[in-house]
């Protein structure tokens, strides 16, 4: 007869589809596990779900009340807990804590209820007093019977597990007779080996360990030296003065610079701004404006008055005095770049007067009365006469500045060809520069042209000298102003600083002050006299002394920069009093 569709769906929904559950989120427990052991193993696992493998009569299953508590802890940390069981009370629990079950690891079923393990299998759990129960009573050699029945894999696992309990058990009994028999003379006798050593160490072996940094202080010095020319004076040269080096001319011919001009001027379709500003005097005086006076903007826009007023003075503290005042704009800004449209200003615009100071300049200005008009800015520029002279002036000055890099450049291609070590005497003293000529057409004042290129030449003669000598003989000199207690440990060749201060032409001569810098600092090292003796000091005075007071006089000593005292053992308060007991090193180094 076919089962009812209630049924079927009934036995649907008892049974979940076969998977396999990943190891990752397995848990194996042992018999005697307590639940907060398998609580701690649950809440290390990084995995939401967590499947608890229980064997058969674990502690866990020996009541509800263990279910029910490892139940609401994995629910406080968010976890959801299943178990893999075959053991019948734990299924019961289990169901009864709403704890899915499982009967197997790998392709496994949901159980429902205790009785999906077997149709034929009952078990009959009670609570509250003790009830007879009315099945037929069992033997203990027939429960002795079934277990001898069970699968060779559990029989294995209990047996290992008896013998493991038993075995750790008499390893228990065994320390704790050994231990208690011996703890209290071992205890005794390590105690007194401690305290026996420290009182040794304390009495016998106390040192210090004293490091010193020795005091460092700039020094510097100046030398008077005189560049001979090498072809004009060989004479003096070989006989070799003290403080007088060869130098070598720098002609490298004719020198040129080209550079592109703007041109200024407007075409007949630009025109410039004008219109009407209140000036304002907050002044208790009246303040005169001569014709073309300035007025600027902020953004840099001149403009100029038409002629000349008299700004009155003002009433009180809040009636300043004002006037107004027509004013048109400039062909260039303080940039000498054509204003143009740029002059037709919005109304309310604040300008200030150039020529008075900050201060008065809050007290007296003008302010656009209404919008300027008629700024137009041409398109096209027109070169103007006075664009003509200041294309002459700027590219002097750009040649000029440029002829120490042009010579360097020279004497660097030089010792590049020719393997020397010159450098450049980069003094302005020392370089000879003649009449700058300027190539430029002139007749292109009024043609229309936004740029126009001008170009200036020279001839300038230079001086070098071999570096190197130039630096030895500074070394040299600086090492003789050191003190004799005193070492040099550092020399700054870059940081050479030199000016002429007298230029000889006639002879070819050329007088200099040079000044080299560096650090010299107190030989404190033991294989120095000085250091023997200031080592020696210290060792005699501070023997005894408390750690404290010792370092306040050592720091105090002039060849000390800073100092570091060890002392052992590290509680001792004073410097030893055995003075072979005392070590000294200097920068950290024997």
């Amino acid at each position: 007869m076919p089962k009812p569709k209630e049924e079927k769906a009934k036995e649907q929904t008892q049974e979940e589809e076969v998977k396999k559950i990943p190891l990752s989120k397995v848990i194996y427990t042992e018999i005697d596990d307590e639940v907060s052991s398998i609580y701690d193993r649950v809440k290390s696992k990084k995995t939401k779900e967590v499947f608890v493998v229980v064997p058969l009569r674990s502690i866990l299953f020996q009541s509800i009340i263990n279910v029910k508590i490892l139940k609401r802890k994995t629910d406080e940390i968010d976890k959801k807990l299943s178990f893999i069981t075959k053991d019948k009370s734990g299924i019961y629990f289990a169901n009864q804590c709403k704890i899915p079950v499982y009967n197997t690891m790998g392709e496994k079923k949901k159980i429902k209820d205790v009785r999906d393990l077997s149709k034929q299998e009952e078990i009959k759990f009670r609570s509250g007093r003790p009830q007879k129960i009315s099945k037929e009573k069992i033997s203990i050699s027939e429960i002795t019977a079934k277990s001898d029945k069970a699968p060779m894999s559990v029989r294995v696992n209990d047996f290992l597990h008896q013998f493991w309990k038993q075995g750790k058990k008499k390893k228990q009994k065994k320390t704790m007779l050994t231990s208690s028999a011996h703890r209290g003379t071992m205890l005794t006798l390590t105690a007194g080996s401690v305290l026996l050593l420290f009182l040794i160490a304390y009495i016998a072996l106390p040192n210090a360990t004293i490091t010193l940094k020795p005091n460092s202080v700039p020094i510097e010095q100046a030398v008077n030296i005189t560049f001979a020319d090498f072809e004009k004076n060989e004479e003096l040269l070989r006989t070799r003065p003290n403080r007088v080096l060869p130098s070598y001319i720098v002609n490298p011919g004719i020198l040129e610079k080209t550079t592109e001009y703007n041109a200024t001027g407007n075409d007949a379709g630009g025109s410039n701004a004008r219109g009407l500003v209140k000036i304002t005097n907050r002044t208790d005086r009246e303040f005169p404006l001569v014709t073309r006076t300035r007025f600027q903007t902020d953004e840099g826009l001149i403009f100029r008055s038409q002629g000349f007023i008299v700004v009155p003075a003002a009433k009180g503290e809040n009636v300043p005095g004002t006037i107004e005042l027509g004013v048109v704009a400039d062909e260039s800004d303080i940039n000498n770049v054509p204003i143009g449209d740029k002059g037709n200003i919005a109304q309310n615009t604040k300008l200030f007067i150039p020529g008075l100071t900050s201060v008065s300049r809050e007290e007296i200005f003008a302010e656009a009365v209404e919008g300027f008009t008629g700024g137009i800015t041409s398109k096209d520029k027109i070169v103007t006469q006075r664009d003509i002279d200041g294309a002459k002036e700027f590219v002097k000055k750009e040649l000029v500045r440029d002829i120490p890099g042009m010579l360097k450049t020279y004497v660097d291609k030089k010792n590049a060809e020719n393997n020397l070590g010159l450098t450049l005497l980069n003094d302005s003293r020392a370089i000879n520069i003649g009449d700058i000529e300027i190539v430029l057409d002139e007749s292109i004042v009024g043609q229309k042209m936004n740029s126009f290129n001008v170009t200036a030449r020279v001839e300038a003669i230079g001086v070098s000298f071999d570096r190197e000598a130039f630096l030895q003989l500074l070394r040299d000199h600086i090492e003789l102003r050191k003190s004799p207690d005193k070492e040099l440990t550092k020399i700054d060749d870059e940081g050479v600083t030199y000016r002429v201060i007298k230029n000889d032409e006639e002879n070819s001569l050329i007088d200099i002050t040079a000044t080299i810098k560096g650090v010299e600092q107190y030989e404190l090292s033991q294989d120095k006299q000085s250091g023997v003796k200031l080592i020696k000091k210290i060792r005699e005075h501070v023997a005894g002394m408390q750690i404290t007071e010792a370092k306040k006089y050592i720091e105090n000593l002039p060849e000390v920069e800073s100092v570091e005292i060890k002392a052992w053992p590290f509680w001792a308060p004073t410097i030893p009093s055995v003075a072979d007991n005392i070590k000294i090193l200097v920068d950290g180094t024997k």
